[in-house]
């Protein structure tokens, strides 16, 4: 499909001979600030770019990239150089898909425990905390979108991958850069070791909290990774209904009040890290 007005950004960190590159896929060379090795493709670190966190926010410093430096662009997406969004866009008309979906997403993980247990399982608890308290002192009218996609739901979007139109890229990319940025800065404070990837994790979530928020209109797809699609087998689908009876069976009610582990919270408090939007609980 030659469209000039539509470009999936693949964040690439090494040479791989499944990297896609042609008039629709854009490779991007994600973390270029912070090494001398050449791939030959655009790399993350020119223009408006957040190259040197790439560390921690893996295939966002090439979503950020895109997002400053590709203006003109109507339709853009996201995808990993061995992991794509499995949809035949050579067939499809854009204008079309977009007048009736605002997001094209991954089919999501369905969870034995809520999608606040499977991050902390991912990260840690004062970092999930952090996080939490994050959102809810910078963006209080989500108090509820948090309490149902964190607490009472098992549906986890997964990859930070996605196409969409420039202007809800606009929207998202306004809201997730700043607060990851706050959280960040908060995550600082702390000395222990942490998985260097954690606020690539934590946007993973935040995706879906966005989109349950905003109540956006959403067709999930299958991914291909390594060139295979990603289809459930028999054995998972019967896992995947055990799953979601696990978590009816484990959650009696909903939670109503955005709340943390007391010895957590406390604790943060006493390293001078302020949680003043969760209710601790033992």
């Amino acid at each position: 499909m030659k469209n000039d007005n539509f470009k999936i950004i693949v964040a690439c960190h090494k040479a791989d001979p499944l990297v896609r590159s042609d008039e629709l896929y854009l490779p991007v060379q994600v973390g270029k600030a912070l090494t001398d090795t050449e791939l030959g493709f655009q790399g993350d670190n020119d223009g408006d770019n957040i190259s040197d966190k790439n560390r921690s926010y893996c295939e966002l410093t090439a979503l950020y990239w895109a997002w400053k430096n590709l203006p003109d662009i109507a339709y853009i997406g996201l995808a990993h150089y061995r992991r794509y969004l499995s949809v035949e866009f050579a067939n499809c008309e854009l204008k079309d898909i977009f007048s009736k979906v605002d997001f094209l997403i991954p089919y999501e993980r369905i969870l034995p425990t809520s999608n606040l247990n499977h991050l902390q399982e991912l990260l840690s608890a004062e970092d999930v905390c952090i996080m939490l308290d994050s959102i809810l002192e910078l963006y209080p009218e989500m108090t509820q979108s948090v309490l149902d996609y964190f607490y009472n739901s098992n549906r986890y979007s997964l990859f930070n991958m996605f196409v969409t139109t420039r202007a809800s890229l606009d929207a998202y990319c306004s809201f997730l850069f700043p607060l990851l940025g706050y959280i960040e800065k908060r995550l600082g404070y702390h000395s222990y070791s942490r998985l260097t990837r954690s606020i690539g994790y934590m946007a993973e979530a935040i995706l879906g909290l966005w989109l349950l928020h905003n109540r956006l209109r959403v067709k999930r797809v299958y991914c291909e990774f390594n060139g295979q699609r990603m289809t459930l087998s028999f054995k998972n689908r019967i896992k995947q209904y055990k799953d979601r009876l696990a978590f009816r069976l484990a959650k009696t009610r909903k939670t109503k009040v955005p709340g943390f582990y007391a010895a957590v919270v406390n604790a943060l408090n006493t390293d001078g890290v302020a949680i003043r939007n969760l209710k601790a609980y033992k």
